[in-house]
């Protein structure tokens, strides 16, 4: 179980070796920084550039998608927002895959939407994913005022295995959402 304090929690980790960690309060300047951080440590590590690129832009979606949803996320001046949870990167080595790992909280009436835009995602191939994502960007059937609800799509397409969710029901209405992605 992750805790979700006032700090986002982000690790990177070699084959159960902690290379990377801080905590953070998750807002639009720490994403950017927190994305460009572990950019940086992969290109040092000669990580191939195609799952540099991946890693990245699974990061800030992800990142942006716990600012935006998450359960007690808070309403700060000027049309921006800060939240908690926790990521953790690591990567293993027998299969030349990194394994990005998140957890916070959403309310209990979102579990079933997650799912549903999930599950209509998940074992599409890249194909069937590009053209999903034209219809939703034709028929704007998605479209909210945070964006055109294409975050699954676009980061089912960068995976190398389908996205895996669990949800907890830590009670109150809340549940706590874990989300592992293969790149």
């Amino acid at each position: 179980m992750c805790t979700t304090d006032e700090k986002l929690n982000i690790c990177l980790i070699v084959d159960d070796g902690v290379i990377y960690e801080f905590n953070k309060t998750i807002n639009e300047n720490s994403i950017i920084h927190t994305a460009k951080s572990i950019e940086d440590i992969l290109i040092n590590n000669n990580a191939k550039a195609s799952k540099i690129k991946n890693v990245y832009e699974i990061l800030i979606e992800i990142m942006q998608n716990i600012l935006n949803y998450s359960y007690g996320n808070i309403d700060l001046s000027d049309n921006r927002k800060e939240a908690t949870g926790s990521i953790s990167l690591s990567y293993k080595s027998e299969k030349d895959v990194y394994l990005l790992q998140t957890c916070n909280l959403v309310d209990a009436d979102q579990k079933e939407e997650i799912k549903d835009r999930l599950y209509k995602v998940r074992d599409l191939d890249d194909k069937q994913l590009r053209k999903l994502a034209r219809q939703k960007m034709r028929s704007r059937e998605d479209n909210h005022e945070k964006g055109a609800g294409l975050g699954f799509i676009t980061i089912a397409r960068k995976c190398s295995e389908p996205i895996f969710v669990e949800f907890t029901d830590i009670g109150n209405k809340i549940e706590q959402v874990i989300f592992k992605f293969v790149i």
